[in-house]
């Protein structure tokens, strides 16, 4: 087992809990990759904004699904419909998505990670 949260791959900073990565100032929101088929395998992208590093990486959303009251939707999969607004098909779009959808749960928790530190304006 790691004794570790995560580890920066530009300059090996690194975070013991999910705690300390959450509390780090130098940390940048920027973006969400999703996967269409469970979003639960999503990732978050965070840019350690730190002079001589500002490298993005991935963690996966569902290191972060516990940090919102609302559950994983039961609702279909709007992707790709009429219905869809679309945010999940721009990495870089940060922004909640108002539909009722399955997918529409992992941007309540991009909202609360945005609440809790600066985001990054491009990755």
């Amino acid at each position: 087992m790691n004794d570790f949260f995560k580890i920066c791959p530009g300059c090996g900073t690194v975070w013991k809990t999910r705690a300390d990565l959450l509390k780090d100032p130098r940390l940048r929101i920027c973006g969400y990759q999703p996967d269409f088929l469970d979003p639960r395998r999503g990732v978050f992208l965070f840019t350690h904004a730190v002079a001589g590093c500002e490298t993005t990486f991935a963690i996966p959303a569902s290191a972060f699904f516990d940090l919102v009251p609302r559950p994983l939707l039961s609702a279909p999969r709007l992707f790709g419909t009429a219905h869809c607004q679309g945010h999940c098909r721009n990495p870089r779009d940060l922004e909640p998505c108002e539909v009722l959808c399955e997918c529409a749960y992992v941007r309540d928790v991009l909202q609360f990670l945005r609440g809790t530190r600066p985001v990054s304006s491009g990755a």
